[in-house]
């Protein structure tokens, strides 16, 4: 690996350097020639080191708004039922599925500004109120956008999920208005149906389909548990008070308590949707806290996380001593 890496650290070193011939002979003329091999070699070191710096930013933009598109679309055509999702069927006058869809507590709005938002303020409140340095705003992004990959992975497994199963809401029967080629018997299952949904937007009609899991519950757990992590690790009870820690800790759990449970008294879920989300948020705080918590309790004066000031590996700052120009 080390050979492979030192031979492609020579052809760009050729052709980042190459063109420094001129200004050695230049500079040769003037000088003794060891003089004019140091400027000419620290030019070149120079110029590859820019140049390699810039490549690397470049690359991880475009890999990283490759993603984001690829994953927003993901999103968005699950959620609109562009891609088809499976439907799972139901049952004649089954009464938990006979309820009148009735709207949201929570509205979609809602939930993207408490748990997207609401950890953006947490974290800038706690990491200007502790650091005031420069880095602050490095740590303020660390740790956002750590909440964000995880927030939209848990999101996108839900929607995954909610696509495969196809279980019908708890007003399925009063939004679908489901057609079948039989008649229906209460008691007997329906496999086959076509929504009518008349008086609903085609929306709401698809959506009556993606019961299981909660989305609402599985967001609102992550961003509650991750916030609830980042109070204990980051916010300092000298600084702020013995009570503000626990209250901030409520407020957090309080949330994601209201926003699961609004999903079954609003009709919109069955309880065992909300467990599952329950499950699914827990599961992917638990994980991105785990990689975090190492840099959690890092001290904020002496010791910021080496993540925020680790620019390249070993191999690049090896190459950086050994770089040497064509002449």
């Amino acid at each position: 690996m080390f050979k492979i890496a030192s031979g492609v650290q020579k052809v760009f070193e050729y052709l980042f350097c190459k063109d420094n011939k001129i200004m050695t002979s230049s500079v040769t003329s003037i000088g003794p020639i060891e003089e004019s091999t140091r400027l000419a070699t620290a030019d070149c070191r120079q110029t590859y080191n820019v140049k390699r710096n810039l490549l690397k930013p470049t690359v991880a933009v475009f890999t990283n708004t490759l993603v984001i598109i690829i994953v927003g679309l993901l999103l968005a055509f699950i959620e609109f039922d562009v891609i088809p999702t499976n439907k799972f069927g139901y049952y004649c006058g089954d009464p938990a599925l006979s309820y009148q869809f009735e709207g949201d507590t929570i509205t979609a709005l809602v939930l993207i500004l408490g748990s997207f938002l609401g950890p953006l303020i947490v974290i800038i409140a706690i990491e200007y109120r502790h650091t005031r340095k420069a880095e602050s705003i490095r740590l303020i992004w660390l740790w956002y956008k750590d909440m964000l990959i995880g927030v939209v992975t848990t999101l996108m497994v839900t929607e995954v999920m909610k696509a495969i199963v196809g279980a019908p809401r708890p007003h399925f029967l009063s939004t679908c208005k489901p057609q079948t080629k039989e008649e229906c018997v209460n008691g007997t299952f329906v496999r086959d149906f076509e929504c009518q949904g008349t008086g609903y937007s085609s929306y709401v009609v698809g959506d009556s389909s993606r019961s299981f899991p909660s989305g609402h519950t599985s967001i609102s757990v992550f961003a509650s548990i991750f916030c609830v992590a980042l109070v204990h690790y980051r916010l300092k009870w000298r600084r702020s008070g013995q009570l503000l820690k626990p209250f901030l800790m409520l407020a957090f759990v309080s949330w994601a308590a209201v926003c699961g449970l609004t999903r079954i008294t609003d009709r919109r879920h069955h309880w065992w949707d909300v467990l599952a989300g329950t499950i699914l948020g827990a599961i992917g705080a638990g994980y991105t806290i785990i990689g975090l918590v190492k840099r959690f309790k890092v001290p904020e004066k002496n010791n910021p996380p080496k993540s925020i000031h680790s620019r390249s590996t070993l191999l690049d700052e090896k190459q950086d001593r050994n770089v040497t120009c064509v002449i």
